[in-house]
């Protein structure tokens, strides 16, 4: 049996999360030994296309000073 648990977390800390993972997975590129153009150039590629949940569109009318 494999125990699995789970963290309820908002949008800021999911694109947070998910950049930690990718700056990790970058570092274990660039510290290799030969450092593997290609995979890096797709990791850096995929960073940048990061997405964060979409606010409802109430919020969005009245900018970031409502966040």
């Amino acid at each position: 049996m494999v125990e699995q648990q789970s963290t309820e977390m908002n949008p800021i800390e999911v694109a947070i999360d998910e950049m930690s993972r990718k700056v990790s997975e970058l570092n274990q590129l660039c510290n290799m030994e030969e450092v593997d153009m290609i995979r890096l150039q797709l990791k850096l590629q995929g960073s940048v296309s990061v997405k964060v949940g979409i606010l409802p569109q109430h919020r969005l009318s009245g900018g970031l000073g409502a966040l």
